[in-house]
């Protein structure tokens, strides 16, 4: 099932078939953004509920994800900044002082898929953040080259998936307890 589109926001999902209640919600999951996909909707029996939960957050709080100190930063300098400031910084393997690391309770908000469950491990790290008032942004570098690739879409549609998938995902919920 697809919630939404591949071409602007969507969020793809399979609930395993063998569920019999009780039981916790299993399955499958990945977002697209843009055409891009992100997680691996071939690794079966992954948790949905992290996914749930951080997409919960995410829309109680979308109005934090404008950062004004961003404006006018490229994407590679945006990603680093928040990147650094989340999980250090690293030379030669080694994790060196950033100067963003004082920001770790700032930016943490902006954190996008990592720990959402396994269908995402092998996700490279995207961030998530508002921009102005009527879009989302998903930076993510590109495996081959490094360089940060931009994915938008707009903040009415994002709201409009995640609130179908927060249904989706209680409803099922609920069919699953009993």
């Amino acid at each position: 099932m697809l919630l939404g589109s591949r071409e602007e926001f969507g969020i793809e999902l399979f609930l395993e078939e063998d569920l019999t209640p009780p039981s916790a919600m299993w399955g499958r999951m990945r977002v697209w953004v843009e055409d891009h996909s992100f997680g691996d909707f071939d690794n079966p029996h992954c948790a949905l509920y992290p996914a749930y939960d951080k997409f919960s957050d995410l829309i109680k709080n979308i109005d934090e994800l404008y950062e004004s100190d961003f404006i006018n930063l490229d994407p590679d300098e945006c990603y680093r900044r928040v990147d650094e400031s989340i999980y250090g910084k690293y030379v030669d393997d080694e994790l060196v002082d950033s100067e963003f690391e004082q920001y770790s309770d700032k930016y943490t908000k902006h954190d996008f898929l990592t720990n959402w469950g396994e269908m995402f491990d092998l996700t490279i790290k995207p961030f998530i953040f508002r921009q102005e008032k009527d879009h989302m942004i998903v930076f993510q570098p590109d495996p081959w080259s490094g360089k940060v690739k931009t994915y938008r879409c707009s903040v009415e549609v994002f709201l409009k998936v995640v609130r179908q998938f927060k249904s989706w995902f209680e409803e099922n919920s609920k069919e699953l307890e009993t």
